[in-house]
């Protein structure tokens, strides 16, 4: 159901998160002695490069779990409007368990990837597709009569 551009940004971003797990880890290995390969940094180096480890591994982490989570509710969005032609932006933050405002952004990002147009209730915080109204193709005898 995700695009292939969707997945491959996730999958992309676990990638690069267990790079860096892996990258920490061996860091904070090699360095636990105030060295790394005989050379000695000493401790102020040591702390700097392990704060920006420990910094990019959480932002890798946190942007993986951020997509994935924007992919499922996509992919729910995908299936719930082949039955249904409206969605309530409340349903989408209690099923995913995030704020209101957050789902109706999710919701709006996704009618704009996908081309859908639809109309927003600010009251009951609802989302309808609109109605496209049928245009003739080409003109034709039924066109010409009226």
């Amino acid at each position: 159901m995700e695009s292939k551009r969707n997945k491959d940004a996730e999958n992309g971003l676990q990638v690069l998160t267990i790079i860096t797990i892996m990258w920490l880890i061996g860091f904070f290995y090699w360095s636990r002695n105030g060295t790394i390969l005989g050379y000695d940094a000493g401790l102020l180096p040591m702390l700097c490069c392990s704060s920006v480890n420990v910094l990019l591994t959480i932002v890798f982490i946190a942007s993986w779990i951020f997509v994935r989570k924007e992919n499922r509710i996509k992919d729910h969005l995908e299936i719930h409007f082949k039955t249904s032609n409206s969605v309530s932006s409340d349903e989408i933050a209690t099923r995913f368990r995030m704020k209101k405002s957050r789902a109706s952004r999710t919701i709006i990002m996704w009618f704009t990837e996908s081309k859908i147009q639809a109309d927003y209730d600010s009251k009951t915080g609802v989302f309808k597709l609109k109605e496209i109204e049928p245009t003739p193709t080409s003109p034709g005898k039924d066109c010409e009569d009226l």
